[in-house]
């Protein structure tokens, strides 16, 4: 490939958009959702695109109108219905008194304690159950804090609304100018490398499209499953507890157990009768038995199917890039391994196919 001056200055060019951006982090927030959000819109957008009325086609602009409009009112729709709930169920858990959560648990904390305690040891001196659970359980300061976040998340829900109207005013221009980032990177490249490029970028659109909407119907389908099998159950806060774990399920191998770990701290203290009248474990075992039947939901029919489309990679070679992912940059760094390797290896596939080691890693690759 031809290194011409061109290339040079848009490549500074392109470094210092990407350091302007990097330092306004919320600007790159707004961006980034933008994509993501095109990203997932890009169907239903491409499909309005093709109508036609007494003979005339939709224009970029009134197609890409009418998928905003879609997304407004389905938007709009979701929050009249569950947001109350949502309101409802925020209100009860900023007035929840952890006290009565620990009053629960203290006398199982103390079964377990005689259970492998040794003999002779003296119980005088050691911290009292109740001082155990505080401390185990994110300590007792940072428990007592759960309230106050779910009151903090009430009053803050008021605060985005520029950050919702940058994101979809972003998003229209996205969609209706599909071509404005194409152009963008044809730029980099020469007439030659223009047609190459443009199917590069064809399968990257494609793979990320069904990428994210696969974790959105993944998020849905963890929501709808946890929400309906705690509330059958009887528990309170059944909605609350099924988002987060929704929401948490887009961090591999992690988010599971941090939505059960909620499911279990908010499920026990929110449902305080409940475990007076039943064995606490019973409480336990329930919740976890919705979240083991869940998360089987979602290993063996949700994840093979919306999945094995889009990343067309081995499981092992999945979770060894999340691992590193990881190690690297924890947490956001997990959540955009896979996108981010996915498109890694489209371009390895595309540039570096002469090389045994990428055919390898890309033999599965339609």
């Amino acid at each position: 490939m031809e290194i011409t001056k061109k290339k040079i200055f848009h490549l500074i060019l392109a470094v210092l958009g990407i350091s302007l951006l990097w330092y306004s982090g919320v600007v790159l927030a707004y961006i980034t959702a933008s994509l993501v959000m095109s990203l997932i819109l890009s169907p239903l957008n491409q499909l309005i695109r093709k109508l036609k009325f007494k003979g005339y086609g939709m224009t970029n602009g009134l197609s890409a109108a009418a998928t905003m409009i879609i997304l407004i009112g389905t938007i709009v729709l979701i929050t009249n219905i569950f947001v109350p709930v949502v309101a409802r169920e925020v209100k009860l858990l900023s007035g929840v008194k952890m006290d009565a959560f620990y009053d629960v648990i203290e006398p199982e904390v103390k079964s377990l304690r005689h259970l492998f305690s040794s003999p002779g040891m003296d119980e005088a001196g050691e911290k009292s159950e109740k001082d155990v659970i505080k401390n185990f359980v994110l300590g007792k300061k940072n428990l007592d804090r759960v309230p106050q976040f779910f009151t903090g998340v009430a009053s803050g829900i008021g605060g985005s609304i520029i950050a919702l109207f940058s994101v979809f005013f972003i998003t229209f221009f996205l969609l209706k100018d599909d071509e404005l980032f194409n152009e963008f990177v044809y730029s980099f490249s020469s007439d030659e490398e223009v047609n190459k490029v443009k199917g590069v970028l064809d399968k990257v659109k494609i793979t990320l499209s069904r990428y994210f909407i696969g974790i959105l119907i993944q998020v849905s389908v963890i929501t709808f499953f946890v929400s309906i099998g705690l509330t059958i159950l009887g528990f309170n806060n059944a909605l609350v507890i099924g988002l987060f774990a929704g929401f948490m399920n887009v961090i591999p191998y992690v988010g599971p157990i941090i939505g059960l770990a909620f499911g279990l701290l908010i499920g026990v203290s929110t449902n305080i009768e409940m475990a007076n009248d039943t064995s606490f474990w019973t409480v336990v075992g329930e919740i976890v038995l919705v979240f083991g039947i869940t998360q089987a939901i979602d290993n063996f029919v949700t994840q093979p199917v919306v999945f094995s489309k889009s990343i067309n990679a081995h499981p092992l070679e999945i979770f060894l890039v999340i691992l590193i992912a990881g190690n690297i940059g924890g947490i956001p760094w997990m959540i955009i391994a896979v996108p981010l390797y996915s498109v890694i290896r489209i371009l390895a596939k595309e540039y570096y196919s002469n090389s045994k080691f990428v055919r390898f890693m890309t033999q599965t690759m339609r």
